[in-house]
């Protein structure tokens, strides 16, 4: 059951959380895949298919939005990146309050947190979280991604976060998004928001983009 798998929920994790800013008691951290996909069934997330798979709707973004995709302009990107067509840039005080935002609609809702790395070498992997608002993400997320022991696990300290909101939009003439859904990078301060879409692929390409 999903009670009998609180002792991945230690000190540590539940400090680091807090001190995101991120307010909530329903927090579900690295999962085994048979326990989400039942969560995603009971949730009304996908259903299973005839082949004992998962089946899901990412409703109108059946793909990637390039467009919808940022990079925080400021002192550590600005002389960086090749700003234009594949990267825009986003003002951070912008990413700044959108992210205040984003930390207010998930308080006190239910979230799923995958703890791990990114590349199988150790000497070079990067420690990773992911924070979904859907179950079935953060399926997607544990079986594209490195998973850690037990051990690594217990003592993990994520060194860039990612958090999807599928059901969190944004405001285009508030926040400075060209539409509800957005994708914002965030170098200086290691950190991922994806929001309105539920294409799972936003966070793969998210995170292969940090890392490149």
């Amino acid at each position: 059951m999903i009670e009998d798998l609180r002792s991945t929920i230690t000190h540590q994790f539940l400090s680091q959380i807090q001190e995101m800013g991120i307010r909530t008691e329903k927090i579900h951290r690295n999962l085994p895949a048979k326990n989400m996909i039942e969560l995603a069934v009971l949730k009304n997330e996908g259903v299973i298919t005839d082949t004992g798979a998962l089946s899901v709707q990412t409703g109108k973004y059946t793909g990637r939005s390039p467009d919808d995709r940022y990079i925080v302009d400021d002192s550590e990107t600005h002389n960086k990146v090749d700003w234009g067509k594949v990267n825009h840039p986003f003002p951070d005080e912008k990413f700044d309050k959108l992210f205040e935002k984003m930390k207010k609609h998930l308080e006190g809702k239910e979230i799923f947190v995958f703890d791990g790395f990114i590349g199988a070498d150790p000497n070079n992997r990067l420690p990773i979280r992911i924070i979904n608002d859907h179950v079935w993400q953060n399926l997607f997320t544990r079986q594209m991604f490195i998973r850690p022991s037990k051990a690594e696990l217990e003592s993990h300290k994520p060194e860039f976060t990612l958090i999807s909101a599928n059901d969190f939009k944004g405001i285009p003439e508030i926040d400075g998004t060209r539409s509800d859904a957005f994708i914002l990078i965030n170098f200086s301060r290691k950190i991922v928001l994806i929001g309105a879409t539920s294409y799972a692929g936003e966070i793969k390409k998210a995170m292969f983009s940090v890392m490149n």
